[in-house]
């Protein structure tokens, strides 16, 4: 079956724009990017390594949980003694990953 050209462009448009984010997707693994600390350290400051430090990874295969703001405070003291519960809460909760696009 040949298609016209005037069908021929739009398929191929909307072939490559849904295998692009797959594509992109599976060049890291299959994993969503890395989140950006930057931000929430400045907010608290402290450095993106702390940052990184006292926040739970995930494990592999398994959903993310939510980081518990009095172990993610008692971490950070160490590099800012100034940092309350309060601000700590506050910066998970303005920082979060957005949840993954279902479907």
């Amino acid at each position: 079956m040949q298609l016209s050209s005037t069908l021929r462009a739009p398929l191929m448009i909307a072939a490559a724009l849904t295998l692009l984010p797959l594509s992109a997707l599976a060049q890291q693994g299959g994993r969503p990017p890395a989140p950006d600390f930057g931000p929430m350290a400045k907010a608290l400051n402290v450095s993106e390594s702390q940052i990184e430090n006292c926040l739970p990874r995930p494990e592999r295969g398994k959903e993310p949980t939510r980081p518990d703001a009095a172990s993610v405070l008692d971490c950070l003291k160490a590099s800012n003694a100034d940092l309350t519960r309060e601000q700590v809460a506050g910066a998970l909760q303005d920082f979060a990953p957005a949840p993954p696009p279902r479907g």
